[in-house]
């Protein structure tokens, strides 16, 4: 990476400081993203999108914190055994939850599949690798615990997006690497290995978020103080080296180092106007040189997220691509 004094004099950051920023995010966005589901789950549409559908709330599946709970959407009257599907919503680490990204497991329960949709630890009271640690910790459980709910663990599949992308990219190589992380080699000595992951509009390095804006000076200031404000609370204060903690930075481990164990197949993909796009772009040549299966999109003129969005036609036009690597991978 080159040196922030090295580098050209790009569009100036707002006076923003990290306590600003953190608390812009606690007191006005966070709230604001957690009203919603307590809204939409009061709709005639929000009732009727379960229709058909059998969920199990708030499962324990670690015994630390409230948060460590996940709900298990299924086929109601179903009674084929069906891949396992873990699900990871995003919000930056610090935001959103299984209720606010609920329409996305919903979409993959639909499809045959027995989705665990998780909520995690986040920041910045839980820095890293609280969350990490509890996406391990679910997947330990989901292994163990999967056939009750008529799903089979060896059809594991890994989905999530944003920050949820980068936590179950974590998982992937976790899986693959033998790493020094307790709650990593955990997943590598049990075996547990996805037979397919899906990183949506993926951060895969949360280090350096400065430099997604040195190599694209259009994204707007309000943005680059988000992702300040992400590294913050995930890692910490301070400037923080690219790849010192591999499970922060998959991507960065994937570029320089080669797997013990092959990786999943891997569907990523973006929008061409996400401001975290490159990351996708980078994790294609990335896989390339490691040799695993899969593809990588990127959606022209899409924003980030917008697989959310069902109403957009590339939206559909991605489902419909992601659907179709499934079928490869992890058949219904």
């Amino acid at each position: 990476m080159v040196p922030d004094a090295d580098r050209p004099p790009y569009l100036p950051l707002p006076p923003l400081g990290a306590l600003a920023r953190r608390t812009f995010v606690q007191g006005v966005l966070t709230p604001t993203i957690a009203s919603v589901p307590q809204i939409t789950h009061r709709l005639p549409r929000g009732r009727r999108r379960l229709v058909g559908l059998r969920v199990d709330r708030d499962v324990r599946y670690a015994d630390d914190d409230p948060a460590q709970r996940l709900d298990v959407i299924r086929l109601d009257h179903d009674d084929q055994v069906r891949p396992a599907l873990v699900y990871v919503h995003g919000g930056g680490f610090m935001a959103c939850s299984k209720k606010t990204h609920i329409s996305i497991a919903i979409a993959f329960a639909r499809r045959g599949f027995v989705v665990f949709n998780l909520d995690y630890r986040l920041a910045p009271r839980h820095r890293f690798p609280a969350a990490f640690d509890d996406v391990s910790a679910a997947l330990r459980w989901i292994d163990a615990h999967a056939a009750a709910y008529g799903a089979d663990p060896a059809r594991l599949v890994l989905a999530g997006e944003s920050a949820g992308a980068n936590l179950i990219l974590g998982a992937a190589v976790a899986g693959a690497y033998r790493l020094d992380r307790p709650s990593a080699r955990a997943l590598f000595d049990q075996g547990i290995a996805p037979v397919a992951a899906l990183p949506a509009c993926g951060i895969l390095q949360v280090s350096d978020v400065a430099r997604l804006w040195h190599e694209r000076p259009e994204i707007p200031p309000f943005v680059r103080q988000l992702l300040r404000a992400m590294e913050e609370a995930y890692l910490g204060p301070g400037r923080h080296t690219p790849g010192a903690e591999p499970l922060a930075d998959p991507l960065v481990l994937l570029e320089t180092r080669a797997p013990e164990r092959p990786l999943p197949p891997v569907f990523a993909f973006a929008g061409s106007e996400d401001p975290v796009m490159a990351d996708t772009v980078r994790l294609e040549a990335a896989l390339g040189h490691d040799g695993a299966a899969g593809a990588t999109r990127i959606y022209d003129g899409e924003p980030h997220a917008f697989h959310a969005l069902p109403w957009r036609p590339k939206a559909q036009e991605c489902w419909n691509a992601m659907d179709a690597f499934l079928d490869t991978h992890a058949p219904r």
